[in-house]
Protein backbone atom coordinates (compact mmCIF):
# COMPACT_ATOMS: atom_id res chain seq x y z
CA UNK A 1 0.00 0.00 0.00
CA UNK A 2 1.46 3.14 -0.74
CA UNK A 3 0.77 6.64 -0.04
CA UNK A 4 1.98 10.33 -0.97
CA UNK A 5 1.14 12.17 1.94
CA UNK A 6 -1.92 12.82 4.15
CA UNK A 7 -3.80 16.21 5.30
CA UNK A 8 -4.70 17.08 8.71
CA UNK A 9 -6.29 20.45 9.49
CA UNK A 10 -5.50 21.16 13.20
CA UNK A 11 -7.09 23.45 15.37
CA UNK A 12 -6.36 26.89 13.55
CA UNK A 13 -7.83 25.08 10.24
CA UNK A 14 -4.20 25.34 9.09
CA UNK A 15 -3.52 22.07 6.03
CA UNK A 16 -0.51 20.42 7.06
CA UNK A 17 1.21 18.23 4.49
CA UNK A 18 2.69 14.67 6.88
CA UNK A 19 4.49 12.70 4.61
CA UNK A 20 3.41 9.26 4.57
CA UNK A 21 6.03 5.98 4.65
CA UNK A 22 6.13 4.29 1.10
CA UNK A 23 5.76 1.06 2.27
CA UNK A 24 4.08 -0.50 5.03
CA UNK A 25 6.08 -2.69 6.92
CA UNK A 26 5.40 -6.62 8.03
CA UNK A 27 6.81 -8.52 10.81
CA UNK A 28 9.95 -9.70 9.46
CA UNK A 29 12.54 -7.58 8.68
CA UNK A 30 15.49 -8.05 6.27
CA UNK A 31 18.74 -8.72 7.27
CA UNK A 32 19.47 -5.04 5.35
CA UNK A 33 17.01 -3.27 7.16
CA UNK A 34 18.49 -4.86 10.51
CA UNK A 35 21.90 -3.85 9.76
CA UNK A 36 20.27 -0.35 9.14
CA UNK A 37 18.38 -0.26 12.43
CA UNK A 38 21.54 -1.26 14.55
CA UNK A 39 23.95 1.15 12.36
CA UNK A 40 21.59 4.06 13.63
CA UNK A 41 21.06 2.77 17.40
CA UNK A 42 24.78 2.79 17.14
CA UNK A 43 24.82 5.99 15.73
CA UNK A 44 22.52 7.57 18.56
CA UNK A 45 24.66 6.04 21.23
CA UNK A 46 27.47 7.96 20.22
CA UNK A 47 25.89 11.00 20.15
CA UNK A 48 24.28 10.51 23.43
CA UNK A 49 27.57 9.75 25.13
CA UNK A 50 28.92 12.75 23.64
CA UNK A 51 26.35 14.97 25.22
CA UNK A 52 26.58 13.23 28.60
CA UNK A 53 30.34 14.27 28.40
CA UNK A 54 30.01 17.86 27.85
CA UNK A 55 27.04 17.54 30.68
CA UNK A 56 29.59 16.28 32.92
CA UNK A 57 32.30 18.64 32.35
CA UNK A 58 29.37 21.51 33.23
CA UNK A 59 28.13 20.18 36.18
CA UNK A 60 31.15 18.86 37.55
CA UNK A 61 31.93 22.78 37.24
CA UNK A 62 29.12 23.64 39.22
CA UNK A 63 29.17 20.46 42.02
CA UNK A 64 32.86 21.34 42.84
CA UNK A 65 31.90 25.28 43.05
CA UNK A 66 29.48 23.78 45.52
CA UNK A 67 30.80 21.63 47.49
CA UNK A 68 34.21 24.03 47.73
CA UNK A 69 31.86 26.94 48.96
CA UNK A 70 29.64 24.51 50.72
CA UNK A 71 27.01 26.05 49.32
CA UNK A 72 23.44 25.56 51.02
CA UNK A 73 21.49 27.35 48.34
CA UNK A 74 18.46 24.91 48.26
CA UNK A 75 17.30 26.06 44.79
CA UNK A 76 21.02 26.13 42.95
CA UNK A 77 21.15 22.95 43.92
CA UNK A 78 17.98 21.79 43.51
CA UNK A 79 18.46 23.11 40.02
CA UNK A 80 21.48 21.46 39.44
CA UNK A 81 20.46 17.81 40.75
CA UNK A 82 16.95 18.21 38.52
CA UNK A 83 18.98 18.73 35.91
CA UNK A 84 21.80 16.21 36.44
CA UNK A 85 19.12 13.49 36.99
CA UNK A 86 18.29 13.18 33.01
CA UNK A 87 22.05 12.28 32.37
CA UNK A 88 22.18 9.68 35.37
CA UNK A 89 22.45 6.89 32.41
CA UNK A 90 25.94 8.11 32.30
CA UNK A 91 28.51 7.27 35.50
CA UNK A 92 30.28 10.22 35.37
CA UNK A 93 26.89 12.08 36.10
CA UNK A 94 26.04 9.78 38.58
CA UNK A 95 28.96 9.72 40.60
CA UNK A 96 28.32 14.15 40.51
CA UNK A 97 24.64 13.07 41.37
CA UNK A 98 25.38 11.44 44.39
CA UNK A 99 28.24 13.47 45.95
CA UNK A 100 25.62 16.41 45.48
CA UNK A 101 22.91 14.09 47.17
CA UNK A 102 25.56 13.61 49.64
CA UNK A 103 26.34 17.40 50.52
CA UNK A 104 22.50 18.44 50.29
CA UNK A 105 21.34 15.63 52.92
CA UNK A 106 23.17 17.93 55.82
CA UNK A 107 21.21 20.72 54.41
CA UNK A 108 17.64 19.43 54.09
CA UNK A 109 16.95 15.48 54.58
CA UNK A 110 13.29 14.92 52.82
CA UNK A 111 14.54 16.90 50.15
CA UNK A 112 17.60 14.52 49.38
CA UNK A 113 15.11 11.65 50.07
CA UNK A 114 13.03 12.84 47.10
CA UNK A 115 15.91 13.18 44.50
CA UNK A 116 17.38 9.90 45.49
CA UNK A 117 13.60 8.50 45.15
CA UNK A 118 13.03 10.48 41.60
CA UNK A 119 16.78 8.54 41.04
CA UNK A 120 15.73 5.28 41.51
CA UNK A 121 12.03 5.63 39.85
CA UNK A 122 13.75 6.98 36.53
CA UNK A 123 17.18 4.58 37.00
CA UNK A 124 17.12 1.95 38.89
CA UNK A 125 15.64 -0.64 36.74
CA UNK A 126 18.41 -0.16 34.42
CA UNK A 127 20.46 0.26 36.45
CA UNK A 128 19.90 -1.42 39.96
CA UNK A 129 24.15 -1.95 40.61
CA UNK A 130 24.80 1.40 40.02
CA UNK A 131 22.51 3.14 42.82
CA UNK A 132 24.08 1.66 45.84
CA UNK A 133 26.26 4.87 46.76
CA UNK A 134 23.07 6.91 47.26
CA UNK A 135 21.24 6.81 50.51
CA UNK A 136 18.51 4.34 50.60
CA UNK A 137 14.75 5.73 52.02
CA UNK A 138 15.37 3.88 55.34
CA UNK A 139 18.74 5.54 55.90
CA UNK A 140 17.48 8.58 55.26
CA UNK A 141 14.33 8.57 57.46
CA UNK A 142 17.12 7.33 60.34
CA UNK A 143 19.22 9.71 59.92
CA UNK A 144 16.61 12.59 59.88
CA UNK A 145 15.13 10.94 63.22
CA UNK A 146 18.39 11.22 64.98
CA UNK A 147 18.54 14.93 63.69
CA UNK A 148 15.81 15.52 65.51
CA UNK A 149 16.52 14.47 69.00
Amino acid sequence: MRHESATICNRNRWNVQLPRPSIVRTRTMSKNGKDNLVHCIGKLAKVTQKVARVAEQQYSAEVEAILKSKSGDSGRIERCLDGMLDFCFDDGILSLYKKLCRHYFDIDPKATAFYVNVYREMWDEQKSSKSEGLLSTSVCAARLDNKKT
